[in-house]
């Protein structure tokens, strides 16, 4: 929420440059409420980068009560004032219905905008939608376009979605190894995804050789940083000894501790088996019962979009 105070200071007004400094919470003179009344102070003259602000503190429900139409509001004032991280902020509660009811036109519109005038994440969303007939059915060409646009300018998750659509040609021409390379760029500036992604392309040769010795080398990597589906793949691996692993229980084990601790219903799941039918644990059916209602329960957030 407060980069933005960083990245912006000698471009405010100064009472809205006032503000950051009580609301930079780095600070030691970080005092929100007063930050608070200096943004509506600023936000009464039209200043955007207030109305922003005010936006990330309704919106969030940080140190004010939560109410997202109102950050609706002011992200909509200072989208009109040309803030562009408002306009992607916009358009965001416009993709997800935050504050108002999902409306693709109005997100496309304002993505476009905030893309145009150098917004990263808002040339991913745009991308995306593009990608997903998301309002905006069959512009794969375009969608492509816009995801290297961020990618140009050094966004790893750029990297990692380009490399996905070349793997499979959607919206260019299909090359397995330049998807590997955008894979291997990614992976070298430590983005897990990447790093997962090549040990499924050295484990299948895919755009490049095969190599069990290197697949293993990125698949830890990517576990080691908490990527979730790369420490599932690996506990499976050390329990089912495949895929160049040697069958460690133990090791096993602790990965799917840890991933469940991350969310994961597919590790709670194999943990109350296992307990329940002594497969890699001793069997305990308490802890299977315990495991079982938890998968359950996080089954139900799911639903609910708690866990992502």
């Amino acid at each position: 929420m407060f980069d933005f105070l960083r990245r912006n200071r000698k471009k405010v007004s100064d009472i809205t440059a006032l503000a950051n400094t009580f609301a930079d919470q780095d600070n030691v003179l970080a005092d929100n409420k007063n930050a608070i009344t200096l943004y509506e102070k600023a936000a009464a003259n039209n200043d955007p980068d207030a109305l922003l602000m005010l936006g990330l503190y309704y919106g969030t429900g940080k140190y004010v009560e939560k109410d997202e139409v109102k950050a609706l509001d002011y992200y909509k004032k200072a989208s009109e004032l040309g803030n562009t991280m408002a306009m992607y902020n916009l358009a965001y509660c416009y993709h997800m219905g935050i504050g108002t009811n999902r409306n693709y036109t109005n997100a496309i519109n304002w993505y476009k905008r905030a893309a145009d005038a150098g917004e990263v994440s808002a040339a991913i969303n745009l991308g995306m939608m593009y990608m997903s007939d998301c309002g905006a059915s069959g512009k794969y060409e375009q969608g492509y376009e816009y995801i290297r646009q961020a990618a140009d300018k050094g966004n790893t998750q750029a990297f990692v979605l380009l490399a996905t659509f070349t793997m499979t040609g959607k919206g260019c021409v299909k090359d397995e190894k330049k998807a590997f390379d955008l894979f291997m760029k990614a992976a070298l500036l430590k983005n897990e995804a990447a790093q997962y992604n090549l040990y499924n392309c050295y484990l299948d040769g895919i755009g490049t050789k095969k190599s069990n010795s290197k697949a293993v080398i990125w698949l830890k990597k990517s576990a080691e940083a908490g990527y979730l589906p790369a420490m599932e793949q690996l506990a499976d691996n050390y329990c089912e000894g495949k895929n160049g692993f040697h069958i460690s229980y133990h090791k096993a084990l602790k990965l799917y501790e840890s991933a469940v601790r991350k969310g994961s219903i597919y590790s709670v799941e194999k943990l109350a088996e296992s307990y329940r039918e002594g497969i890699f644990t001793e069997q305990n059916p308490e802890l299977a019962d315990k495991y079982q209602e938890l998968a359950e329960q996080y089954a139900d957030s799911r639903k609910q979009g708690e866990i992502v």
